[in-house]
């Protein structure tokens, strides 16, 4: 697992922020940092944050209480040995679990379960756990399981369910989920702008 330095936990809280604000089309202020740091999702990522670091340091005791008071405060349980970038976004955190990697600017609506399988298959996250791109959006109840690979820019919609490697750009719904539709790229899922004609 590659340490995160303590620099860089700060500055993966604040690219939290940042992202927060493009989301909800507000400005950086004290009034917007509250409204922020008070969500149950910002609890449940810097929990996540700070238990990485200190996991980081081979302080595994506290990692993992700091794991369980975040469990327990939020519903989410984020694995300090998961590595997930900046601007992570959680709407909605109870029955949310995830183990694997996952890139810059992701969105969980709610109940994202990823985790592994069980095999012993490495593709970068550790032997049999997920990889997720950069820009990925999650509606609610999501089930992501074994080393998959989910290309940047995908929407996952609600309810799907994905076993197998999903292409960058693609809209997947379904159990198993299945592609139907293109992603426009820098758009917001949840302002439904796709190309479809299943959905």
């Amino acid at each position: 697992m590659k340490r995160t330095t303590l620099k860089e936990t700060f500055a993966n809280m604040w690219g939290d922020y940042t992202f927060w604000l493009t989301l909800n089309h507000k400005k950086a202020g004290p009034a917007s940092w509250v409204s922020f740091i008070l969500l149950p999702g910002t609890c449940a990522v810097y929990i996540y944050r700070i238990a990485r670091w200190f996991d980081g340091l081979s302080i595994r005791l506290v990692s993992r209480i700091l794991q369980n008071i975040g469990i327990m405060l939020t519903g989410t349980d984020l694995n300090p040995r998961s590595d997930i970038g900046k601007g992570f976004i959680i709407f909605h955190t109870p029955a949310t679990a995830f183990t694997g990697k996952i890139g810059e600017n992701a969105v969980s609506a709610g109940a994202l379960k990823a985790g592994g399988d069980g095999s012993d298959l490495d593709i970068g996250a550790g032997p049999g756990l997920p990889v997720i791109g950069d820009n990925v959006q999650f509606g609610v109840d999501i089930l992501i399981l074994g080393p998959v690979k989910i290309g940047d820019g995908c929407w996952v919609l609600s309810r799907a369910s994905i076993f197998k490697d999903i292409p960058a750009g693609s809209i997947v719904a379904g159990t198993p989920a299945r592609v139907v539709g293109k992603a426009e790229p820098g758009s917001n899922m949840f302002e439904r702008k796709c190309h479809s004609n299943n959905l």
